[in-house]
């Protein structure tokens, strides 16, 4: 005798509420991650810039004071203990700043955290559209180039550089073919003088 065990679904209300669950938990872990990833981008970004701007130290005035803090707003928003990573910036760039200024700044950024899209960031920082392509800069606009033109822009380098590559695929393959080709007319031609001298 057979043993059939007869395998019932579960309910819709069961298959929907496993669903909800699981979109629910895919959901909270995506937005966490894709949150810290893109700050970890801009952050590394903001370096580049900071860097071509002004060298290996932020300039202890208003302009160094307000890098800091656009800084500040995304190291927060990172995974792990935003005041020892804050210290560590701080502390590599910022040697003017005292512990009592990265405290309050610390506490003022925990309250309010921002973050910026990259046009506004961009406005706020006056990166222009060759700064932004010379540093290789992502994540924040340019003032003399929209988003929308930006967008078009990239595409269109990106069908000259897919034109590029087929025809330098289809000289490849016509070189290679011409190639095989070659090696066989070689091939029974010398061939057939073997047969010819052996006769």
């Amino acid at each position: 005798m057979i043993n059939c065990s007869v395998h019932r679904r579960p309910s819709p209300e069961v298959v929907k509420a496993k669903r909800a669950e699981i979109a629910r938990r895919y959901r909270r872990r995506s937005r966490h991650s894709t949150r810290s990833q893109f700050a970890a981008i801009r952050v590394a970004e903001l370096n580049r810039l900071f860097t071509a701007r002004y060298g290996q130290f932020l300039p202890d005035d208003e302009r160094g004071r307000e890098a800091l803090e656009i800084v500040a707003h995304h190291l927060i928003q990172l995974s792990g203990h935003p005041q020892e990573r804050l210290g560590n910036w701080a502390a590599d760039r910022c040697p003017w700043l005292t512990i009592v200024e990265g405290r309050k700044l610390l506490a003022r950024i925990a309250v309010e955290p921002r973050s910026w899209k990259a046009d506004s960031l961009a406005w706020r920082l006056k990166l222009n559209y060759a700064d932004r392509q010379t540093l290789k800069i992502t994540t924040i606009g340019a003032i003399d180039r929209s988003q929308k033109q930006r967008f078009a822009m990239r595409n269109k380098v990106k069908a000259l550089r897919e034109k590029a590559r087929r025809k330098a695929l289809r000289d490849g393959a016509l070189k290679a073919v011409s190639t095989i080709i070659l090696a066989y007319m070689l091939g029974t031609a010398w061939g057939w003088r073997i047969g010819m001298s052996g006769a």
